[in-house]
């Protein structure tokens, strides 16, 4: 392909219209992906994926942040560059194909409940062969591969049963492990739980995690 699509191409309003279906078919396809568990009242991927772009383009305000100083910090982060696109462009694509392997792992277990084991893992490879329709440099879709494989270690490493202090713990140990895409995993999993049926679900989980996220983001370093 020698006209390469661009990153600004993607919204969540064209995604909506079916603007991007010859793109990125295998997107579209996450609408016969139903899931049913404490995240997901029969909640197809397709919507699910487009309330987490939602959310996201929310926290890039940062109004959550109490210290303006932070909030200028976070989002130089933010905009700084890869290569030709900045980390923020990137997390946004990154959301839009964090969920898309589902079609291939989901299962249905016990009462009609369903499971995606290993997506994460899965997407990451999938993502690779639809990276190549963007004008994407190489570093650029090991940055989105790495936030794809690794968004759903916030999500385990949170325990409602646990200590805080403990789970902050935990997290400091993920930043060392993930460096380079530690802000953009944490960003992800607070839009991620937005985005879903958990705060209808279960309302103190849900208020415990996003705590925890704004915890973490209001002591950045």
């Amino acid at each position: 392909m020698l006209n390469k699509n661009k990153l600004s191409d993607i919204s969540t309003k064209k995604i909506e219209n079916g603007e991007l279906e010859n793109v990125i078919p295998e997107f579209y396809k996450l609408r016969t992906v139903v899931e049913n568990t404490d995240w997901h009242n029969n909640q197809n991927v397709f919507d699910h994926t487009l309330n987490v772009m939602k959310e996201l383009e929310k926290i890039f305000k940062l109004n959550f942040l109490k210290n303006k100083k932070l909030k200028v910090k976070i989002t130089h982060i933010l905009n700084s560059r890869i290569e030709k696109y900045s980390c923020k462009e990137l997390l946004f694509f990154a959301a839009l194909m964090h969920d898309i392997a589902k079609t291939k792992t989901i299962q249905i277990i016990d009462n009609n409940r369903t499971s995606c084991p290993e997506h994460e893992i899965k997407g990451s490879s999938k993502f690779e062969k639809i990276a190549s329709r963007f004008d994407l440099s190489k570093n650029e879709i090991s940055f989105i591969k790495e936030i794809i494989k690794t968004h759903g270690i916030p999500h385990i490493t949170i325990n409602i049963k646990k200590d805080k202090n403990t789970i902050l713990k935990d997290f400091e140990e993920i930043k060392n492990q993930y460096p380079k895409v530690y802000l953009e995993i944490i960003l992800l999993a607070m839009a991620d739980t937005l985005g879903s049926d958990l705060r209808k679900n279960l309302p103190d989980e849900f208020k415990f995690r996003i705590d925890i996220y704004k915890e973490i983001l209001n002591s950045w370093i």
